[in-house]
């Protein structure tokens, strides 16, 4: 279980890198998709480049895999409904509330931990 005090940096760091990843998401990728197609298809293809681009994470960083991918296709859907509805802050709150969920109720209950392999060497052994 994580430690208690730990929450509040956890949902910060949560909440502000996900701001520049919605900030690109939001106000890059999906206006140049919906210029396109429609707001539904552009949130689709966002989060799809926004899955993509998370394949290092998935694949070397965590042993989570290809579920994480499908994850961010999935969370990343939602946050674009929710910034193409309400904008890019409610997106980010979205985003960052899941990314918070997601590590305090699955991966600090679960077997699914940092991948600290030799190959990893930005991580600590």
């Amino acid at each position: 279980m994580v430690n208690l005090s730990l929450v509040p940096f956890i949902a910060a760091f949560a909440l502000l890198g996900n701001l520049f990843e919605e900030l690109l998401f939001r106000g890059y990728v999906f206006n140049i998709f919906s210029e396109r197609k429609s707001s539904d298809i552009a949130g689709i293809w966002s989060g799809i480049v926004f899955a993509f681009c998370h394949i290092y994470l998935a694949t070397t960083v965590t042993d989570v895999g290809y579920p994480l991918i499908l994850f961010c296709i999935w969370e990343e859907i939602i946050a674009g409904l929710v910034g193409e509805k309400y904008g890019v802050l409610p997106a980010t709150i979205t985003h960052g509330g899941t990314i918070l969920f997601l590590h305090q109720v699955v991966y600090s209950s679960s077997h699914i931990k940092p991948n600290y392999s030799a190959g990893n060497r930005r991580f600590p052994r």
